[in-house]
């Protein structure tokens, strides 16, 4: 049977449209990412086209139709919509985009002669749809994760301990030599640096699996070395 959406509702940033007296004219429509890639030009005597996989998926955009009834705080409204933040809907409210404001936008009376404003801001998308809220987890050597979303995770693992120490989740294997106090390795932006002096760069002490990628499903964690803690910021995320 099919379910009414009552009070649908989005959150940018945080902040519900609700909240600042915006009304959704639609629930948007949203795309799912096409994977990168194209056609290899035709080869004489062969049917069809070979595919060349480009590794990863495009933003999508996500149009979104609003109105606001009294435009009084219209500049509140404007100054909301814009930057990045984490985008999420009424009927998907456990998943978020990481959304950023790239285009201008117009604003125009919803009908003649009242006051109510109309307008349609377009969001540029991540192309996953993320778990929200984001998870962080205490990592204990011996006991396994559980990757809850449906493509491997790039997390924000920060370590504290010193010496040479090899971190292992699931199938992979990463190695940090002569680690003072403490590293935070970031797998999505492919850094590693001090959490506590974030100038000081650490990536030339990392090897191994770099990148560590956690696939879905359960990944047994174990480590050697001193290590007094791991935590990670998980980024589980859906396509």
């Amino acid at each position: 049977m099919l379910q009414r959406i009552t009070d649908p509702w989005f959150e940018f940033a945080g902040v519900k449209n609700t909240t600042l007296g915006v009304m959704l004219l639609a629930m948007p429509q949203r795309q799912h990412a096409a994977r990168r890639g194209d056609y290899t030009p035709p080869i004489p005597g062969r049917d069809g086209n070979l595919w060349r996989d480009g590794g990863g998926y495009d933003n999508i955009t996500v149009p979104v139709q609003c109105y606001v009834e009294n435009p009084s705080n219209i500049s509140t409204v404007m100054n909301w919509l814009t930057g990045l933040g984490y985008l999420r809907f009424s009927d998907d409210p456990d998943r978020a985009y990481r959304a950023r404001v790239t285009k201008t936008f117009n604003r125009s009376p919803k009908m003649a002669r009242f006051t109510a404003q109309e307008f349609t801001v377009t969001f540029d998308c991540h192309p996953s749809r993320f778990v929200y809220p984001i998870p962080t987890i205490i990592l204990v050597s011996g006991m396994p994760v559980t990757n809850s979303g449906t493509q491997y995770a790039e997390p924000k693992i920060t370590l504290t301990g010193s010496g040479d120490i090899a971190l292992t989740i699931g199938a992979q294997t990463l190695n940090v030599t002569g680690l003072a106090s403490k590293i935070a390795l970031d797998m999505e932006a492919r850094v590693a640096y001090n959490p506590d002096d974030t100038t000081q760069n650490l990536c030339s002490t990392v090897s191994g699996d770099w990148p560590l990628l956690i696939q879905p499903g359960s990944n047994a964690v174990s480590w050697t070395g001193t290590v007094s803690a791991v935590s990670m910021v998980a980024n589980w995320r859906d396509i």
